[in-house]
């Protein structure tokens, strides 16, 4: 009776210890819920929210001053950067030519951070992963880039 129970608590006590592992490691698993099974059409893209729509009219051309920070959202497969203009900042599509072009000439913080990287739900692995090799090429160490963890709206 007392090896029944001992074991009993040993599977309630290792229980206990995988979810809270689980909660250390959140990009490990299979995956978030979604709609349908993965065989429906490609078409299907998430709405950008007005906050962070932009027109042309709206944003002149990225200024060829260096930034400190290059701010990059990558959302879907699709990369965008905010940069200062007259009144605020604004998110501009870019591609990873342009990100990292623009890495390249940062300046910097103060923690030697030249690249900060957001994500909204939709961002894919494989686009951060693309990112993250643009920026080993155009010379950036991995110090230099800043994975903010919270989820971009």
């Amino acid at each position: 009776m007392r090896k029944r129970t001992a074991a009993g608590g040993i599977v309630v006590v290792a229980a206990v210890v995988g979810l809270w592992l689980s909660g250390l490691f959140k990009g490990f698993g299979p995956g978030g819920t979604g709609e349908g099974d993965g065989d429906g059409p490609a078409e299907h893209r998430a709405e950008v929210p007005t906050s962070l729509q932009t027109r042309d009219d709206d944003n002149p051309p990225l200024s060829s001053d260096p930034a400190q920070v290059v701010e990059v959202l990558i959302d879907g497969e699709q990369y965008s950067v905010r940069r200062a203009i007259a009144g605020g900042a604004a998110w501009r599509p870019a591609d990873l030519d342009e990100i990292a072009r623009l890495a390249e000439s940062a300046s910097g913080d103060a923690q030697g951070v030249r690249v900060r990287v957001r994500r909204r739900s939709t961002a894919l692995p494989s686009a951060e992963q693309q990112l993250e090799e643009a920026l080993l090429q155009a010379g950036l160490a991995g110090t230099e880039v800043h994975k903010v963890e919270e989820i971009a709206p």
